[in-house]
């Protein structure tokens, strides 16, 4: 499969502004943290520009590679040997819910640790977290690698209820 087909393809369903063709300057950082095995980079918005892009590369054949954010923390990488797009899952990145009674929050894969201390701290100064050592981490990805914070609360993937 062609470079600029799957370029093509992740462009009708993210925007053009969203996917990046491995030997554009966007997607340098990607090329430099995981080789030059990824032939695109998308970046979508929402669950439904998600899910099309899982049913796209199903249907054309290609293997993704996600990671939450662009820090590389929570990626899911391995080797294939179809031509593979990596999708960046930063821009989705919003907090749906902050349940201050029961002390929890329902958020995006891409909302990192700096993200979700800034609302708490904006909006329920009461509540606070356990911070990853890269607050530019997302705290899904922090999860899916199993890392552990510096509190009682630090065993992340004892404190989630659902991914």
């Amino acid at each position: 499969m062609a470079n600029t087909n799957i370029t093509e393809k992740l462009a009708a369903i993210v925007g053009a502004d969203w996917v990046f063709d491995s030997s554009s300057k966007q997607a340098a950082s990607y090329i430099q943290r995981f080789g030059d095995t990824p032939r695109a980079v998308a970046k979508p918005a929402t669950v439904k520009e998600l899910q099309r892009i899982v049913k796209n590369a199903h249907e054309e054949g290609y293997a993704l590679w996600v990671l939450p954010t662009g820090t590389g923390n929570g990626a899911v990488v391995g080797e294939s040997e179809k031509d593979i797009a990596l999708v960046d899952l930063s821009r989705m990145n919003k907090i749906i819910e902050i349940d201050p009674t029961a002390a929890y929050a329902l958020i995006e894969p891409g909302v990192t640790f700096q993200q979700l201390y800034d609302h708490l701290q904006a909006h329920h100064p009461h509540l606070w977290i356990d911070c990853d050592r890269n607050n530019l981490n997302s705290v899904s990805g922090s999860i899916s690698e199993r890392e552990y914070g510096y509190t009682p609360f630090g065993d992340r993937s004892m404190m989630q209820c659902g991914m």
